[in-house]
């Protein structure tokens, strides 16, 4: 394949990351880093080994790989997203800093409009995305096991069942691969696959309806609808899938994404019994077809990304064909609670990446961060450099018109020096500067279907007032002399005092 050459200091050089392109290679990598644990011991799929990973997930920065789950031949990893120091490893990147900046480098690049800057600038990003498309191959490592017919039994897989309400299994963390509606291509989208029975999974489909409107389009077209599941692969377009969630991508493909960032294009396989293409590295690959005419199914109870059980009624069924695999294939669990510690550490990713974003059309935003244990959609703290009344509810509303941060529940505004993500600090705002008559206020606009807030929003300006904010001249918060601050601090030691930290 020919790839252009860049200038130095251009996209190609900058965005390019050196990370492990398989699950297999991720585990050996955190492995030599000290940064998996192994429970060689027999668990159960049935609540144990999540709630296993749920306490090692509070105490330990790192993943953790259980060798022998029982009824299964398969080993299960588990918190490999469930903290940033694994996390930055995948990506290949020193800190969710550094990643976010290249990405708004890339974003950056994609806003120049005028034809003199594209001229003066580097090949488009869309035609960098096209060199790194990624490529058929008539081989790949995630068919090496191959299992149809009466062969096909989801309940030999290792599929947890991570709460005491859930009715069924559930496969969280895996990406849905079908045909876009109306010969728009291949997509792929997130989603909750529950074990319905022992060759049916009920999909449970994105806030998007992704899912729902291909079927739609299928039915018109009187056919069926292909789609895969898969589970593993480039732990790289795996978190990209995941980030893509909050319309920080817009509409690049993640396959060319990936691509790009790896300068390598991304390979793809055909199913063994349907038509769509699977990436060639994945650990299980679930394929299988959905009947616009087969009637829905009731989930049962799932762990919703709320931080809730829900029960939903309204599932499309994937009748499963075929189950192919790696031979040596880890199973990768993620906890499909949003108030888990993978889902906390992906929206602090995606903040990160949001921030640069918002900054363009909104400046006076400082710095953004979801509630660290509230759900996926529920809370959003933002920090702004105010310098006149109402700006908080303004800011509020810039957030809400942003794609990916459209459903959230509850929006608190506070000002630039407060840390947002130490929730003692935002809650002493909130108790101090918000007056219920006038600091409260409610939008409606879309929500997230499991929230059960329907279309309701709140947000809190938590900001201090300004004049014509408040009947009386607001009063200065308490702050500590710097100058005192830091002469106490070279004198620490001197003063025979502990220290910090001790």
């Amino acid at each position: 394949m020919a790839v252009a050459s860049f200038p130095s200091g251009t996209i190609k050089r900058t965005m390019r990351l050196m990370t492990s392109s398989s699950l297999t290679q991720f585990v050996k990598q955190l492995s030599r880093e000290g940064l998996l644990l192994r429970v060689g011991e027999p668990v159960q799929a049935d609540l144990e080994l999540a709630e296993i990973a749920r306490q090692l997930a509070a105490r330990h920065d790192g993943a953790v790989l259980f060798e022998q789950v029982a009824d299964s031949e398969l080993p299960v990893l588990a918190n490999a997203l469930a903290s940033e120091a694994t996390i930055v490893r995948l990506l290949g990147v020193g800190s969710y800093d550094e990643f976010a900046a290249r990405f708004e480098m890339l974003d950056t690049h994609r806003q120049r409009r005028g034809w003199i800057e594209r001229l003066k600038s580097a090949p488009p990003v869309e035609s960098l995305l096209e060199q790194f498309a990624p490529k058929s191959v008539k081989v790949g490592a995630c068919q090496q096991v191959v299992l149809l017919g009466r062969d096909v039994n989801l309940h030999r897989l290792p599929i947890p069942r991570a709460w005491p309400a859930e009715s069924r299994r559930a496969i969280h963390g895996a990406r849905l691969v079908y045909a876009r509606p109306r010969g728009g291509g291949r997509a792929e989208t997130n989603a909750v696959g529950i074990v319905a029975s022992e060759n049916q999974l009920a999909l449970v489909d994105s806030a998007e309806q992704h899912i729902f409107a291909a079927l739609r389009a299928a039915g018109e077209r009187g056919e069926r609808l292909p789609v895969a599941v898969v589970l593993g692969g480039d732990p790289l377009a795996n978190v990209l899938a995941r980030l893509a969630e909050f319309h920080v991508f817009g509409d690049l493909d993640i396959e060319s994404l990936c691509g790009l960032l790896r300068e390598t294009p991304q390979e793809l396989v055909a199913g063994r019994t349907q038509p769509v293409e699977v990436p060639a590295e994945a650990e299980l690959v679930l394929e299988g077809v959905v009947d616009p005419d087969t009637p829905a199914v009731a989930s049962g109870v799932f762990a919703a990304a709320s931080g809730h059980y829900h029960e939903r009624v309204e599932c499309p069924v994937m009748q499963v064909t075929a189950i192919t695999r790696r031979k040596d294939a880890i199973f990768p669990y993620v906890g499909g609670d949003g108030r888990s510690h993978e889902a906390a550490a992906l929206r602090e990713l995606a903040a990160r990446m949001l921030l640069a974003d918002l900054k363009r059309t909104t400046p006076e935003i400082v710095d953004l961060a979801f509630l660290p244990r509230a759900g996926h959609n529920q809370g959003l703290v933002v920090a702004i450099d105010k310098s006149y009344a109402g700006q908080g509810r303004k800011v509020a509303g810039a957030v809400w018109a942003h794609d990916g941060l459209m459903r959230v529940g509850m929006i608190t505004v506070v000002d630039r020096h407060v840390p947002v993500r130490d929730t003692k600090e935002v809650m002493f705002c909130v108790a101090a500067n918000v007056r219920p008559a006038g600091d409260l206020f409610r939008q409606q606009g879309p929500s997230d279907p499991l929230s059960g807030c329907g279309l309701e929003k709140w947000g809190l300006d938590a900001t201090a007032k300004w004049p014509g904010e408040a009947q009386i001249a607001w009063p200065q918060e308490l702050s500590a002399d710097r100058r005192v601050q830091r002469e106490i601090a070279a004198r620490w030691g001197a003063l025979g005092l502990p220290p910090v930290g001790e």
